[in-house]
């Protein structure tokens, strides 16, 4: 009888540590895809104010049609808890974003295009992780 107890106590404790392992992997994994999906909001929101600087007319503030006066303070935040963004304006038709995670061991990396018809163009370059 002593030594089914013990079995028992033992497989116990193997179940309750796998369980623990899953549990752990199963949150990191959501820690992971939410950060991307707040880095992907967050890109979507400043390319929208990318492209309506484009659109205003120079006389209240605007590109008039073109990216190329546009700074950081024009668009919008370029730091947050989810990641730094930094701007680079490729020609008067196109901008880049570039969102670099602040969480992770190695974090997000996310490119945002936006094209003169303000088209957004989603690339990640290196996949984050925890």
């Amino acid at each position: 009888m002593g030594q089914q107890q013990i079995l028992l106590i033992v497989l116990g404790v193997i179940l309750i540590g796998i369980a623990l392992a899953i549990g752990i992997s199963m949150f990191r994994d959501n820690a992971i895809s939410s950060n991307r999906d707040a880095i992907s909001s967050d890109l979507s929101q400043l390319a929208a104010n990318a492209y309506r600087y484009k659109m205003s007319s120079s006389n209240i503030g605007g590109g008039g049609g073109s990216y190329a006066g546009m700074a950081a303070h024009d668009v919008g935040t370029l730091v947050n808890e989810n990641a730094t963004y930094t701007y680079v304006i490729d020609s008067a038709t196109q901008v880049t974003i570039t969102a670099t995670g602040a969480q992770g061991a190695t974090p997000w990396i996310i490119e945002c295009e936006v094209d003169g018809a303000g088209r957004i163009t989603f690339t990640v370059t290196q996949t984050g992780s925890y």
